[in-house]
């Protein structure tokens, strides 16, 4: 009898299991994302092999159940990470990997809307390469694209965290500097012309950019402060050519 109560309680141990584990692959089929994945597969596993130190004594079904979900997760961890690539492309900018102009204008609008609510400061920078179509005819366009990286990588190693960047246009970019008046937007621009130029490589020794910032102000909408960063960005390419002549 007591042989028979342990079989019993065996047999619905494995029941329970296979349960879980039916359980886990519905979540596999409905996640479409790394993390949830994820999260369904530790679920699955750990039901059917059970908590750490347990005498695990698997039946066939339950086996044969986790060979089947094991083949599951794999497509299901192949199909998220497609997903998440593409859903990273739509937002970013192939070369630069920085957010595109639809996540900064996103981005803006957030901000816009943050800023004005609790009456914070924030900044928009726009930048534009100077000489990426003469880098492009005297060098090629290898040059004009590693130009664009090193300005992407500048940015990167330049902003806060809560800062963002993006490519904008084909030698545009703008950022967002999060609790930013002028005065922090002007030493971030000044950082940002320092760290530009690239010593060792003379094709970059001479590499620049023109700004323009603007900041929030309570009554504005994005476009009005797109369109005075853009006209501080200009100006500042017409003195950058002025002093160079």
């Amino acid at each position: 009898m007591r042989s028979f109560g342990r079989q019993a309680d065996r047999r619905d141990g494995e029941v329970a299991a296979l349960l879980e584990l039916l359980r886990s692959s519905s979540r596999l089929s409905d996640a479409s994302d790394g993390a949830a994945v994820a999260q369904a597969v530790c679920d699955g596993v750990r039901a059917t092999v059970g908590t750490p130190g347990a005498d695990w004594q698997p039946g066939p079904e339950r086996v044969e159940a986790l060979r089947l979900f094991a083949e599951q997760a794999i497509m299901a961890l192949d199909a998220a990470a497609s997903f998440d690539r593409v859903r990273f492309l739509a937002d970013h900018d192939s070369l630069t990997g920085l957010g595109n102009r639809r996540c900064f204008m996103d981005c803006l609008a957030g901000e816009c809307s943050r800023s004005r609510r609790y009456a914070r400061p924030f900044a928009v920078v726009l930048c534009d390469l100077d000489g990426l179509k003469q880098l492009n005819d005297r060098h090629g366009h290898q040059t004009g694209d590693a130009a664009l990286l090193r300005l992407a990588d500048v940015l990167r190693a330049t902003l806060r965290v809560s800062d963002g960047a993006f490519r904008v246009g084909g030698d545009e970019f703008g950022l967002v500097l999060v609790e930013a008046g002028a005065d922090e937007a002007a030493d971030v621009v000044g950082r940002l012309r320092e760290s530009l130029p690239v010593a060792e490589d003379t094709r970059l020794a001479g590499l620049g950019a023109s700004f323009g910032v603007a900041v929030f102000e309570r009554h504005d909408e994005v476009e009005e402060l797109l369109r005075r960063a853009d006209a501080a960005m200009y100006a500042d390419k017409r003195t950058r050519r002025t002093l160079s002549s």
